[in-house]
């Protein structure tokens, strides 16, 4: 089984993904205030308990050892919901990527990927911003990572929601993306119908 780390993963989503898709969670690493923090440890159920958290300055991120580093640091430096003047490749908030990065590089994984909104690849800076991150890693591994840029849209691949989003994946190994061929597309009940029996 490989192991995995959370870094930004925020209030889980992503990281009930990696658990449902075989991965062990092996930690979580938040920035100070540990946003998400507290429903991942309520669901700890359903993502193991195999896992550390720490909510503390990226500096103070300990290593765990791990095969994937995964996340999704703040996307607003290239969502079209934040205000103009805050958008960009430099958006104070990009330094969430640079600290993924940078953990990533402390862990040494296999694949490093994170998620974001599609703007932070094909926005004016976006593009350059994520060549950047890859050659952070690199100057700070001696490594070299292959880096792919992977847009697709939630729905498309058994989501329940129309969502067009992006993600940088690195990978020290040979790495390949399918197609998946769905069947049926969710509808409302598989999305909500869980809820039905907890009433009112």
């Amino acid at each position: 089984m490989y192991r995995a780390i959370d870094c930004q993963g925020f209030a889980g989503g992503f990281t009930l993904g990696m658990v449902q898709a075989g991965f062990k969670l092996v930690g979580k690493r938040e920035m100070r205030g540990g946003f998400g923090v507290a429903n991942c440890e309520a669901n700890r159920h359903l993502l193991g308990d195999a896992w550390r958290s720490e909510a503390v300055e990226p500096e103070s991120w300990t290593r765990a050892d791990a095969e994937v580093v995964f996340g999704n640091p703040p996307c607003s430096g290239f969502s079209v919901m934040s205000a103009r003047d805050f958008r960009g490749a430099d958006s104070k908030i990009n330094h969430c990527m640079w600290a993924l990065v940078a953990y990533a590089a402390l862990v040494r994984p296999e694949v490093v990927v994170f998620e974001s909104v599609q703007n932070a690849f094909t926005s004016v800076g976006g593009h350059a911003l994520m060549r950047g991150l890859r050659a952070d890693l690199e100057t700070r591994t001696g490594d070299r990572w292959d880096l792919y840029h992977v847009r697709h849209n939630a729905i498309a691949v058994g989501g329940a929601a129309v969502r067009r989003r992006y993600f940088w994946l690195a990978s020290r190994v040979p790495f390949g993306v399918e197609r998946p061929s769905l069947r049926r597309y969710p509808v409302l009940n598989d999305v909500i119908g869980d809820l039905e029996p907890l009433g009112r």
